[in-house]
């Protein structure tokens, strides 16, 4: 598609858009330009409309149409716009009315799906003029009332979407569809329903006082709900805080309890050296003893030796 409209773009509706195409839609409309074709088929101007009341596939309307379809269809609001307007004015010089109705139709809703802002001025030189002339030439000189059904209904739809004063336009078409007479009992009663919610949409009087009050309740609900969370806040503050005084204290215990069990040990040690401190006195002693207790005995063996010594003697 995206291949299509480009090269019909270059060949085709360039063309139309240059000085050399108004030049030429020109000679058209006041029927200069005429050729054998056009003179066979019964036709005074240059014009490639049929007496039977189609374009052939191959003529530069018919492929402007399906290069502005398939703009639509791909999105591209602005080219779909500019092909359909200038359609517009080939279908109103062929007098092709059903060609000229859908244009106008398509013009009119690709302007309003384009993302721009539209003045009531602007809607009023272009959207309503051709609303009016898809809407007149569907029911008048088509007899397709289906037609002027769904141009009208689409175009309040839009209109609505774009809110402020497009909804004023939107309901009058409404109320254009009902006084035209041309819907039943269930259509009827489907338009009246989407006027009740363009009238539902539009701010009536006093709808700015309910607003402000409405805001300055939302804004005192959001001024409590930011308290609200502010204290929350420092409450969850608070409890960490807690939450690492109670750590804090934890390590404090147990490097307590560390220490004590440090001193314990050392007081072990100490006990212990001075046990085998002890031990060792002790057993020193017991040696001071055992000797005292050697020299006694030697003595007391020199004094008997002695003694023996002098009883021989």
């Amino acid at each position: 598609m995206e291949r299509h409209v480009s090269v019909w773009n270059d060949q085709v509706a360039s063309r139309r858009r240059g000085l050399a195409g108004r030049f030429v839609g020109l000679t058209r409309r006041w029927g200069f330009g005429s050729n054998s074709r056009s003179s066979v088929s019964g036709s005074s101007s240059g014009s490639n409309y049929d007496s039977l009341g189609f374009y052939r596939s191959d003529t530069p309307e018919a492929i402007m149409r399906k290069l502005a379809d398939y703009a639509f269809m791909l999105r591209d609001w602005k080219l779909a716009y500019s092909t359909y307007d200038i359609l517009r004015g080939d279908f109103n010089n062929d007098k092709a009315w059903r060609y000229h109705a859908g244009a106008n139709e398509m013009a009119a809703l690709s302007l309003l799906i384009m993302p721009q802002n539209l003045s009531s001025k602007m809607r009023a030189e272009t959207i309503d003029t051709m609303f009016e002339a898809a809407y007149y030439s569907y029911l008048t000189r088509c007899s397709a009332p289906y037609g002027a059904l769904r141009c009208l209904s689409l175009g309040l739809e839009l209109l609505r979407l774009r809110g402020g004063s497009s909804i004023d336009d939107a309901a009058r078409w409404g109320i254009r569809l009902l006084e035209s007479k041309i819907l039943g009992p269930v259509g009827d009663a489907l338009i009246k329903e989407r006027l009740a919610v363009c009238y539902a949409t539009k701010e009536g009087i006093g709808t700015s006082k309910v607003e402000d009050t409405e805001k300055v309740k939302d804004e005192e609900d959001e001024d409590d709900d930011e308290e609200d969370e502010e204290e929350d806040e420092e409450e969850e503050e608070d409890e960490e805080d807690d939450e690492d005084e109670e750590e804090e204290d934890e390590e404090d215990d147990e490097e307590d309890e560390e220490d004590e069990e440090d001193e314990d040990e050392d007081e072990d040690e100490e006990d212990e050296e001075d046990e085998e401190d002890e031990d060792d006195e002790e057993d020193e002693d017991e040696e001071d003893r055992k000797d005292q207790q050697k020299g006694k005995r030697e003595h007391a063996r020199e004094q008997d030796s002695s003694d023996v010594k002098d009883d021989f003697g």
